[in-house]
């Protein structure tokens, strides 16, 4: 251990030199446990791909929403895309029970691929829930837990709401969300947590600072530590991730390896 800090100690210097001014930590989330608690739920699921985990990443970065929300509601909703009883939804790319109204009935809303559908139900979340009510003709209170959110995304006529708060909040929880059944200790809004954090415990060690200065420097592939790809501050792909390391997002690990990660929703 003391071997790696003197290393890191001297990659830390020499990329100080690289750039004039430090970089600011961005918000990352812990993808890999996302995949691992989703591999444990529906081992067999449509969402077992690093694809959808950051696209929902960005959808909830993009919405300023917690990412996990939508995941939990699609376990609720449709098992995670495996419920054969939703298979009319499923076939639309439709995990989460959205529906599509006119005046002669409701149907599952399509969506275009499953990317597509988690963020646009991360936009109605965030619009019509979180910002405002906007289910109800009086212009109701702002639907900001997982309660209030079940008030409305369940039909009111649906037996089988009673437990959708609580079924909600039971994945959201293995996902890492923060969650109360009244839901007054609900924290839905988008907070980060460590970019450099290539094993996935929610920790960032030097290790994983040494993995990320590898990738860096083409030793080793991208997958190896492809949550600092999460850190990306370039303006061009307006911060999201673009397929490949940088200094810049490097120095992000350092200041988290060294000063610790910012505050985190997890």
């Amino acid at each position: 251990m003391l071997e790696l800090r003197k290393i890191a100690a001297s990659c830390t210097l020499f990329l100080s030199q690289v750039l004039t001014t430090p970089a600011i930590a961005a918000p990352c989330f812990p993808a890999p446990t996302f995949l691992r608690t989703l591999t444990a739920l529906a081992p067999n699921g449509p969402f077992l791909t690093r694809g959808l985990v950051l696209a929902a990443y960005e959808s909830g970065r993009r919405w300023a929403l917690d990412p996990r929300l939508p995941l939990a509601i699609s376990g609720q909703e449709t098992r995670f895309g495996t419920d054969p009883a939703a298979q009319i939804c499923l076939s639309r790319y439709n995990a989460w029970g959205v529906m599509a109204c006119t005046r002669n009935g409701c149907s599952c809303r399509q969506f275009r691929s499953w990317e597509h559908g988690i963020e646009q139900v991360s936009a109605l979340l965030r619009s019509c829930y979180l910002n405002a009510d906007c289910n109800s003709t009086r212009g109701g209170p702002l639907r900001n837990t997982i309660p209030l959110i079940g008030e409305v995304y369940c039909g009111q006529n649906d037996p089988r709401c009673a437990a959708w708060a609580r079924a909600v909040r039971f994945f959201y929880r293995r996902f890492g969300g923060t969650s109360t059944p009244d839901g007054s200790g609900d924290r839905l809004e988008w907070a980060g947590g460590c970019c450099v954090d290539c094993s996935g415990d929610g920790v960032p060690f030097v290790n994983d600072l040494l993995i990320g200065i590898n990738v860096l420097l083409g030793n080793f592939p991208l997958q190896a530590c492809w949550t600092l790809d999460l850190a990306d501050t370039d303006p061009a792909t307006n911060g999201f991730p673009d397929g490949s390391i940088t200094v810049d997002e490097v120095l992000i690990g350092v200041n988290e390896a060294l000063l610790g990660c910012p505050t985190a929703n997890y």
